[in-house]
């Protein structure tokens, strides 16, 4: 069977890498004495697969994940055993059988929406931060640098941007929500955004990243966002 789940990746880890946190589900599967299924060939490893990778210092609260189960457990189970042998700062919330021939989580979800914590130069008023944001999203190209291969490649992220709103300004931060394009065919993270806010001087000064927290991850249809669960669920 197979079970895809929604997780929460906390603050208490939000430092560790994507690869650490692989690390973290396969020896939690294994105290769990979850019946997960190994891959084939000379180095088998356990049959898990996830969404896009979240950015190092992130927070979030809407991660997924597949998991291959050889024998069947209930979602039930399946959350309760595997929370126990999980770590501080990592949860899972959900958990449903999907059927086997649901198309991978790296293959459909397209759209990632992010509440970004900036702050801001002294004396910048919330007119002044509104209008910065409107002037960003008018721009045609937002040009960034991005590290490829150990070289610096310049690449354009403004098709990769779909909205961005003001939630909240006080005690000098500006509280954002920006849904941006993520997966195969190009993503965006808050630490390129803030790049392409100081290379355009869109607040007149540097700003700096305070906080990032990932709300989830979708599926962008003509019908709207749908999550990874919604559409994998098992008829």
């Amino acid at each position: 069977m197979l079970i895809r789940t929604r997780f929460v990746k906390g603050s208490a880890l939000r430092f560790i890498s994507h690869l650490d946190l692989v690390r973290v589900f396969h020896r939690a599967v294994r105290r769990a004495r979850l019946p997960i299924e190994f891959s084939k060939g000379y180095n088998p490893h356990p049959k898990i697969s996830f969404g896009s990778a979240l950015a190092v210092g992130c927070t979030s609260e809407g991660e997924f994940a597949d998991f291959e189960l050889a024998d069947e457990v209930s979602p039930q189970e399946f959350i309760k055993r595997l929370n126990h042998a999980l770590p501080d700062g990592i949860k899972v919330l959900e958990a449903k059988e999907i059927s086997k021939n649901t198309p991978s989580l790296m293959s459909e979800i397209n759209t990632a929406i992010y509440c970004i914590t900036l702050e801001l130069p002294e004396g910048l008023s919330s007119s002044e931060v509104k209008q910065g944001i409107k002037r960003f999203m008018e721009l045609k190209t937002i040009r960034i640098k991005k590290l490829k291969k150990n070289r610096q490649k310049e690449m354009d992220i403004r098709h990769l941007i779909h909205e961005l709103d003001v939630l909240d300004i006080k005690n000098g931060c500006v509280e954002i929500k920006a849904v941006v394009k993520t997966g195969n065919m190009g993503s965006v993270n808050p630490e390129m955004l803030v790049q392409a806010f100081n290379n355009y001087k869109i607040f007149c000064e540097d700003v700096r990243l305070k906080r990032a927290h990932r709300k989830g991850l979708f599926i962008k249809t003509r019908d709207g966002l749908i999550s990874p669960i919604q559409k994998g669920t098992k008829q």
